[in-house]
């Protein structure tokens, strides 16, 4: 615990958050023999499907999304598994480079639906 974070209880300081981060994953390495985590271990499995994805594009250094990209994969997907999974990649990809975070946008979105759905079913309740 102190080896992994001496700018709590050592003389060590850091500017900010970012910086804390960079100690951390510095002194994992060391500890890991100067060897890189495997991206499979750094993106945790219990993630969301759309923020693992969004973190595995970071990861791999995908390039930049956009509505044209998420168009071509529309046009080009099959009606299956896969064709779904590759429009759902685009839209990361096209999210990431709006600065937008699908998984969160999405979840939102969820809720307003949920919430919409429960007041108008509440609102015939009342009036049935």
């Amino acid at each position: 615990m102190v080896r992994r974070h001496p700018h709590v209880f050592a003389a060590a300081q850091a500017e900010d958050a970012e910086a804390v981060l960079g100690v951390w994953e510095r002194v994992k390495r060391e500890e890991r023999g100067g060897r890189e985590q495997p991206l499979a271990q750094k993106i945790p499995a219990a993630l969301g499907a759309l923020e693992r994805e969004r973190q595995a594009q970071k990861g791999t250094g995908t390039g930049e999304g956009s509505r044209e990209a998420v168009l071509g994969a529309l046009q080009q997907a099959g009606d299956d598994a896969e064709g779904v999974a590759a429009v759902l990649s685009a839209v990361v990809a096209w999210a990431r480079t709006a600065g937008v975070n699908s998984e969160l946008a999405l979840r939102e979105r969820t809720a307003r639906t949920i919430s919409a759905y429960d007041a108008a079913a509440q609102g015939g309740e009342e009036h049935g």
